[in-house]
């Protein structure tokens, strides 16, 4: 979004491997600038991308199983995904690769 106008920007690729082992993704998918997917666990209430640092903190709430994460700078690849409970625990974690 620039300016509060939303344009298109980057590409889409997909993984639907839905026999997938990914800690937090049954199937994903993403850009530059977003990522989006189903959820591994039905105990997630949101999935969080942050740098190794955590200096940049990107997060959406899962709703009906599935998160959409657009942010304003594109994600680091030594990024970390993670999804947590609804007490803000960490229930699973794996690099953004």
């Amino acid at each position: 979004m620039t300016d509060g106008v939303w344009r298109a920007d980057g590409g889409w690729s997909s993984n639907a491997d839905h026999d997938s082992d990914n800690p937090v993704w049954d199937a994903w998918g993403g850009s530059s600038h977003s990522m989006s997917g189903w959820v591994s666990d039905p105990a997630a209430a949101t999935v969080r991308v942050r740098d190794p640092d955590g200096s940049q903190v990107e997060a959406d709430t899962v709703e009906n199983g599935v998160a959409i994460l657009i942010y304003d700078t594109a994600a680091d690849r030594g990024s970390v995904i993670e999804i947590l409970d609804n007490d803000g625990n960490v229930l699973h974690a794996t690099p953004f690769a």
